[in-house]
């Protein structure tokens, strides 16, 4: 079992807050859904477009509560769990 404390860097990076100038300023493929409004939702991927594992995390759980479509819904579940799966090991 890894400790948060045996690896910082990655413990800073998982855990890091991102304030809402930082995701104004990300690339809309940054972002899991982007509505025709030009709203995105469910950032996921930093400046660099590397994944953060813990806001795909967030987004899986967010997905089901947020007002979107059921088919919107389904798609943004859908695209997390395949980032999860490739991207973030447990």
């Amino acid at each position: 079992m890894a400790y948060f404390w045996e690896n910082p860097v990655a413990s800073l990076t998982e855990n890091a807050q991102w304030s809402s100038a930082y995701k104004r300023s990300l690339p809309s493929s940054s972002f899991l859904l982007v509505l025709p409004s030009g709203e995105r939702l469910f950032p996921v991927r930093d400046r660099q477009g590397r994944v953060s594992c813990a806001h795909v995390r967030n987004a899986i759980a967010r997905a089901g509560v947020a007002r979107i479509t059921d088919a919107q819904r389904r798609s943004v579940q859908a695209r997390a769990r395949r980032l999860l799966e490739r991207s973030c090991p447990l």
